[in-house]
């Protein structure tokens, strides 16, 4: 006689993880509480309770690469903009006029 394995039903946490991390393409302060799900999720479903390892490692490297993303890219952002304002500065200060409109 051999025995089935039991269905497990899938954590939500786990789900959830998955679905924030993607809607964090459209919305990106989703991306952490996608992460923490996901880490939440992993840890539940490593002490049994339910399965979706899959989901929640998938929103974990996809949270994690979002993130790292995001980051870069306010930075990047933020280096343009300040180094646009210093431009400006010396710009406005090297006019002949002494940066005055006439």
């Amino acid at each position: 006689m051999t025995q089935q394995p039991s269905q497990q039903s899938l954590n939500s946490l786990a789900l959830a993880a998955f679905i924030l991390v993607l809607a964090s393409i459209m919305f990106p302060p989703l991306v952490l509480p996608g992460v923490v799900c996901g880490h939440l999720a992993r840890a539940q479903i490593r002490r049994g309770k339910g399965s979706g390892d899959g989901f929640a490692l998938a929103a974990l490297v996809t949270g994690w690469l979002f993130l790292g993303v995001f980051i870069v890219m306010m930075l990047l952002i933020g280096g343009l903009i300040w180094n646009a304002d210093q431009l400006h500065m010396m710009w406005w200060h090297d006019m002949p006029s002494g940066g005055q409109m006439l």
